[in-house]
């Protein structure tokens, strides 16, 4: 018998002892819940083991992927997983068969070090003396132990001029400890810097550079953070308990605000005293991760609200996401930029896992001044450390200017800088990158609805996203857009076809049904032909796949396409992207799928209008004899 079911037995004696002594009238055993227990979620300890426990009402066994033992309605199992991992359960009963699933998060183990002494602990920043990559404490004596690493941790430059850029940045040890009192000892401390760009390397020599110290409760601090819960962040249970914790650790004269995100953006707690924010915190439960990405829109939307405090408290905005943006339709990513600039609020991103697009992300956070982290979905224990060290290095650090006045704007518009830390046999540097002229970046895609297998039904979730576009629409009558349906594999090509169709039709249904004239809503179906992901071993990567996406049709961005060939290896198709552009045309080629076998298909774009698009493909019909197809 299980240790949960020996412990359920010894209640039900210990309530029928209480009857007895008493003598009143009471059941043998204690009244069973009122609805089944499953967490769904447990973590492993430093023995590597985790404790999975249930109890199922109406269930007359439970198996378990993977386990081959049967196991009983209330009962519990030891696992040892290696990595994080998930457990499917059929819950077995005379009328039905239901599942569920409970993941174990395993944390990346830490390397400990043994030390002969123990330095005593001093406030809220005790020092560390276990290894670790992110700020742990405080060294009152920066002389203990030798620093390890810097990190930059702000930037900001001077629009008017951008003669400098103003650096903050961290000197910290191996435990993660910061070393204070450098500035003490300037003269045998070094910065300098270099930037790396098409002119190439440029070293600026850094004249002067001050300390802020630590001071307990000092500045007071606006903190957002909004968490990814759209259907790719399945790893991000815990993340919730991180900022509870997180929250708890804050000055009762911070303010702190929490928001989670799918297509929209629900604030939990807006932004207000944080020990009154951890109220609302406790008793919050995060929805099982669903939808679409709305990173832009959280974004745009956390940075208005953050303005609107009137108050001289330092601000800044973590954003915790699984993947990318792809459902903000109307939110772009110069909207966020230029509002952090705007505000002065840097942005911190958190990217975890494989399916960020990290060149877009550390583009976002170098342009308002932030950092970008990436961690594995192993490392997301991180996301503490990480939310301590951005909320420290905006109370103490080392500050400097870094000359840009060496650099021709117009031929380095994006600049890869390093800065160097030299005090006497520790010498180490950190990259970061600088904007000095922003520039449009584009989602990869980006989609109005995804929807369950073989379903042409838009969810009622999708429907705030798809009235803003309908607005958007009625408010810019010359504006035309081209709803694309898509599938995974979810029946024969022809079926596939058919639903992708049918769901790009649900949107523009929804769309006239709000006043948006039918004709500027083109509509085609790709099938299973087009998907994001190929492989789709996850479910939300397969959710993901049977999408509609939004296509502007506005002739500023030359919206129209021609398919000029289909070959088979992308050397090939990078043969003939070359032919084309030494003709003078703009071309690029993409991976399809023709029978669930990948092709690749050249295009040239670049056409303002349709007529444009459908004249060129003509000529070069004739000129070519050769098949070219308007897309």
């Amino acid at each position: 018998m299980t240790n949960l079911k020996q412990r359920y037995t010894l209640l039900s004696l210990a309530a029928l002892m209480v009857c007895v002594s008493t003598l009143t009238s009471c059941s043998s055993s204690p009244p069973p819940p009122a609805k089944d227990i499953f967490e769904g979620f447990s973590e492993t300890g430093h023995d590597g083991k985790a404790l999975i426990n249930w109890h199922f009402l109406n269930a007359d066994k439970v198996l378990i992927g993977g386990i081959e033992d049967e196991f009983q309605p209330l009962d519990s199992v030891i696992v040892r997983p290696k990595k994080s991992k998930k457990y499917f359960f059929s819950i077995i009963s005379d009328d039905d068969t239901t599942s569920n699933v409970w993941r174990v998060y395993v944390p990346k183990k830490v390397k400990k070090l043994n030390f002969a002494f123990q330095q005593p602990k001093a406030g809220k920043y005790s020092p560390s003396y276990k290894e670790s990559k992110y700020f742990k404490g405080i060294l009152s004596d920066s002389k203990i132990f030798s620093p390890s690493r810097i990190k930059v941790m702000k930037t900001s430059i001077d629009d008017s001029n951008k003669e400098t850029c103003r650096v903050r940045a961290l000197i910290l040890d191996e435990f993660g400890n910061y070393l204070p009192g450098y500035s003490r000892d300037s003269g045998n401390v070094k910065w300098s810097g270099q930037h790396y760009c098409t002119m190439g390397v440029i070293s600026e020599k850094i004249d002067n550079f001050t300390e802020n110290q630590y001071k307990p409760g000092y500045p007071n601090l606006d903190v957002a953070i909004a968490l990814d819960n759209s259907a790719s962040a399945e790893y991000n249970y815990p993340i919730i308990e991180y900022v509870r914790e997180y929250q708890k650790s804050l000055s009762a004269r911070d303010n702190f605000m929490f928001s989670y995100f799918d297509q929209k953006l629900h604030n939990v707690v807006p932004m207000k005293n944080a020990e009154l924010a951890g109220d609302d915190l406790s008793g919050m439960e995060l929805p099982a991760p669903h939808g679409l990405n709305a990173f832009n829109k959280a974004a745009y939307k956390t940075l208005v609200e953050m303005s609107s405090e009137a108050n001289d408290n330092t601000k800044f905005m973590v954003l915790i996401t699984f993947s990318s943006d792809n459902s903000s339709i109307i939110f772009e990513s110069s909207d966020v930029a230029n509002a952090a600039k705007s505000y002065s609020i840097p942005i911190y991103i958190i990217g975890v896992g494989n399916d960020i697009d990290s060149y877009s992300l550390k583009y976002l956070a170098a342009i308002s001044g932030g950092k970008f982290y990436s961690i594995s979905t192993d490392e997301i224990s991180q996301v503490k450390d990480i939310l301590h060290e951005i909320t420290f290095a905006q109370k103490a650090y080392y500050e400097f200017d870094l000359p840009l006045s060496s650099i021709n704007i117009d031929e380095c518009d994006k600049l890869k800088s390093e800065i160097t830390f030299d005090a006497g046999s520790a010498r180490m540097s950190d990259a970061f990158r600088l904007i000095l002229t922003p520039q449009p970046q584009y989602a990869r895609y980006q989609a109005l609805a995804a929807f369950d297998n073989k379903n042409t039904k838009v969810g009622e979730e999708f429907l705030e996203t798809i009235s803003s576009l309908a607005l958007v629409l009625n408010d810019n009558p010359d504006f035309s857009i081209e709803l694309i349906g898509h599938s995974s594999i979810e029946g024969s090509n022809d079926e596939n076809l058919e639903l992708s169709y049918a769901r790009a039709l649900s949107v523009k249904d929804i769309l006239v049904s709000q006043g948006v004239a039918a004709d500027r809503v083109r509509i085609r179906g790709e099938g299973s032909n087009k998907p994001i992901y190929y492989l789709q071993q996850a479910e939300w990567q397969q959710y993901y796949n049977r999408r509609v996406e939004l296509r502007w049709l506005s002739p500023d961005l030359l919206p129209f396409e021609i398919i000029a060939r289909r070959v088979w290896t992308e050397e090939e198709a990078m043969n003939y992207v070359e032919r084309w552009e030494k003709r003078g045309y703009k071309s690029y080629y993409e991976r399809y799928l023709q029978n669930n076998i990948p092709i690749y298909r050249v295009k040239i774009w670049g056409f303002p209008t349709l007529d444009k698009a459908e004249t060129t493909a003509l000529k070069l019909r004739k000129r070519f004899r050769s098949f070219f197809v308007v897309e």
